[in-house]
């Protein structure tokens, strides 16, 4: 039975860089697949439609180095507006891997040197 089930991102690369990660960081992983709604029919049955979801990483933050070109990386990476290979491994060694995009801003803060943003991408999986 594995005990470690929250913690730490350990590792996050974008696109073959590899970001470093401040060890108190979270973020929300979503994964790629459907939404179902339901709504009641006129009889008392129910009927859905199903959409096809994105995968989303939401709150990211990454630890920026200017000396290596870190902040200037992802801004290009977003402004290429294109989707770029993601894999993140957490804490409890669960690897998770995607094809995904920077989604609005980046936020830089000077005082911590960590950029935080999120991505969107068709998909994200648990390998």
């Amino acid at each position: 039975m594995r005990v470690i089930r929250g913690g730490d991102i350990r590792q996050f690369k974008l696109n073959g860089k590899e970001f470093d990660v401040p060890s108190d960081a979270e973020m929300t992983i979503i994964p790629h697949g459907f939404q179902n709604e339901y709504s009641p029919n006129g009889n008392g049955t129910i009927s859905g439609i199903q959409k096809r979801t994105l995968a989303e990483l939401n709150g990211l933050q990454v630890s920026i180095d200017n000396s290596t070109g870190d902040y200037t990386f992802l801004t290009k990476t977003r402004d290429l507006g294109e989707l770029v290979p993601v894999i993140i491994t957490l804490a409890d060694t669960t690897t998770w891997t995607g094809t995904l995009g920077i989604q609005g801003n980046i936020s830089y803060n000077t005082a911590t040197g960590v950029a935080g943003f999120d991505m969107r991408g068709s998909r994200l999986e648990q390998l």
